[in-house]
């Protein structure tokens, strides 16, 4: 009786067990990657109420859609919940001219937003493996599952039609409903066991790979309500950390920390934008754990980056704007998934950057040197392949700008006020250029200044035979002959 109870009605049991696996396994990389605890919790709720009420047919469909759809829905809340001023920001692009370096949207967006869309965008491509194996896993489980569905319905079917042939035989056939037959198969089988009892061949298999599965989605749970409760009482002192990576932290002192941000961007005086507050100290005491992904810190003092950011090997953003940063260290090389690089503009900036610094930055997409007069010397670009973003401004030491050989990707070049440099390197090999900005004052044309007038100018120096000869090879466009 036994067994017959666990091969027909707990069937539904052994596939629930499944689900408390995969489902809260599929939460915990979600946990780790810092999404916001709204988009986290209800999750794991919908795993447990829909794996312990749902029908086998919504199993699968509900599989479906936690393996499928599950991340777009999180990706789309993310969308819905951004907040970004538009109005100041058109503003300033109104204000601004077109070539100007300062109009970039992603420097003034909340930094915790921006990480957890990327993260959410990122999870939908299948971007590690751990994502990929609990996917297919989800995929897989949903296919047997119908196949199982499939088979169990035409069996019910025959036996519905073999049961109409026999009564037809005895008496007339009666319209009963779809919901009578069945409850008459099911009697007919009880009425069966309770006369021959019988063990399923692989009931015991079955049994344990279903407690196996069992234990382990309770542990996956468990882990996943823990890390969440001790992340947030161990974070909880740290204002600027604005976003966390949810684990077993019970016992431990330091604050998983995936997003560090600690900007005024409204100074009131005069003097807490040359003379801001130094954080640090913060910034080494989340670094201490290794899991910051993005640095962003905005008008408070960074005389020297903390060795302890080298632990941060999977740093992605590292933007410093009026921190008082002099040099950058050559372990900095060592932050293969760095992303983005913005400079500073204060009164002791940047005066070294050590060589190699970039040599394994294959990630790096957005670079920006901004007002750094004293810095004589950049390293090499040519490892940078996924570079896309390159401003150089206000740099009045810099003797030569580097080759952009290798920078395949690279699509938008800012050159401003570069007046030492007196040419700029090939363009040859940038097949994804689109725009290409060199504005004054630079010693590669015109005398070291641009002005919109230059066409019309040099037309009428041709016109007048006067300034320098001309070239009918190069020139003839504009009269020469």
């Amino acid at each position: 009786m036994f067994g017959w109870f666990w091969s027909d009605y707990c069937r539904p049991l052994r596939w629930t067990c499944l689900n408390l696996y995969f489902r809260p396994s599929h939460c915990t990389p979600i946990s780790r990657k810092g999404f916001q605890l709204q988009s986290f919790t209800i999750i794991p709720f919908c795993y447990f109420v829909i794996g312990w009420l749902q029908a086998t047919e919504a199993s699968v469909i509900f599989d479906l859609f936690f393996a499928v759809f599950a991340p777009l829905v999180v990706l789309l809340y993310y969308i819905k919940t951004f907040k970004f001023d538009r109005a100041e920001f058109m503003t300033r692009i109104d204000t601004l001219s077109p070539s100007s370096f300062d109009n970039v949207a992603r420097i003034f967006g909340d930094p915790s937003q921006i990480s957890s869309f990327c993260s959410a965008f990122h999870y939908l491509q299948f971007s590690s493996g751990t994502s990929l194996f609990y996917k297919s896993a989800l995929n897989l489980l949903s296919l047997y599952k119908w196949h199982k569905i499939i088979k169990t319905l035409i069996q019910n079917y025959h036996e519905r039609q073999i049961e109409r042939k026999r009564k037809a035989l005895i008496k007339p056939v009666l319209h009963e409903s779809r919901t009578g037959s069945i409850v008459a198969v099911i009697t007919k089988k009880l009425s069966k066991t309770l006369t021959k009892p019988k063990v399923g061949k692989h009931f015991f298999p079955k049994l344990l790979l279903s407690m196996v599965f069992f234990v382990a989605g309770v542990c996956s749970f468990v882990y996943s309500i823990g890390s969440v409760a001790s992340t947030t009482d161990l974070c909880k002192k740290y204002e600027k950390c604005v976003l966390a990576s949810y684990q077993w932290n019970f016992g431990k002192k330091h604050c998983t920390c995936l997003v560090f941000a600690d900007r005024e961007t409204s100074p009131t005086t005069y003097a807490e934008w040359t003379n801001p507050v130094d954080t640090t100290s913060n910034l080494a005491e989340l670094a201490i754990a290794g899991q910051l992904r993005i640095v962003q810190i905005i008008n408070r003092a960074v005389p020297e980056l903390p060795r302890e950011l080298k632990k941060c090997r999977n740093l992605e953003q590292l933007i410093l704007v009026y921190t008082k940063t002099q040099h950058l260290p050559d372990w900095m090389s060592e932050f293969s998934h760095l992303e983005h690089v913005e400079g500073d503009y204060t009164n002791r900036r940047l005066e070294l950057v050590a060589d190699g610094i970039f040599d394994r930055m294959s990630h790096l997409n957005f670079l920006h040197f901004g007002v750094h007069p004293n810095l004589e010397k950049l390293p090499s670009l040519s490892s940078l392949k996924s570079l896309r973003y390159l401003a150089l401004a206000v740099m009045d030491s810099l003797a030569e700008i580097p080759s952009f050989e290798g920078l395949s990707q690279l699509g938008d070049i800012i050159i401003a006020h570069i007046p030492r440099a007196a040419s700029l390197p090939s363009l040859e090999q940038l097949d994804n250029l689109k725009s290409l900005v060199v504005t004054s004052r630079s010693a590669m044309c015109c005398n070291g200044y641009f002005t919109g007038s230059y066409i019309n100018m040099r037309k009428l120096q041709i016109e007048r035979n006067v300034g320098d000869v001309c070239n009918p090879n190069v020139e003839a466009w504009l009269g020469c002959t």
